[in-house]
């Protein structure tokens, strides 16, 4: 094969491989469900990246009704994340927890 650059190195050099599905550029259906989802679940889902409001896009068009249950799904998501509290995991600290990470850090055994 011809030398195309630096893909390899030397004389059997090899194009790049081609991008995993989930790499290809937003079609119209998709960029259609993202505003839609942005319009109407705005302020709710500041928490959630372009990626993954795509996931739900992605993964429900295949329905019968995907716009319906695009909808449905994300803002069941929503729900969840909030009666969960899930967007301040992170930040907050339950009881206990400063003992757990000091055994942790300090390499003690913290589960069975």
């Amino acid at each position: 094969t011809a030398n195309r650059g630096s893909w390899g190195g030397g004389s059997d050099a090899k194009d790049p491989p081609p991008l995993p599905p989930e790499a290809r550029a937003l079609d119209e259906f998709e960029k259609k469900m993202a505003t839609m989802l942005r319009q109407r679940f705005a302020g709710k889902d500041k928490m959630i990246s372009d990626t993954y409001a795509l996931q739900f896009i992605r993964g429900y068009r295949g329905d019968k009704n995907p716009e319906r249950v695009i909808l449905a799904k994300y803002e069941e998501m929503l729900k969840k994340r909030s009666e969960y509290n899930i967007d301040n995991v992170v930040t907050s600290r339950p009881e206990g927890w400063e003992e757990f990470n000091k055994s942790v850090m300090d390499g003690k055994r913290v589960l069975p």
